[in-house]
């Protein structure tokens, strides 16, 4: 599958969307904001 770059400064959103495309099969690489990105 692919690679997804999550970007979003609320930690919360960060671990949902981390656990759902993980879930699905995906790599995530997780960034807070847009200077770790």
């Amino acid at each position: 599958m692919a690679t997804i770059l999550v970007v979003d400064d609320e930690l919360g959103i960060r671990a949902l969307l981390s656990e759902i495309l993980s879930d699905e099969g995906h790599s995530i690489e997780l960034a807070e904001n847009a200077a770790q990105a």
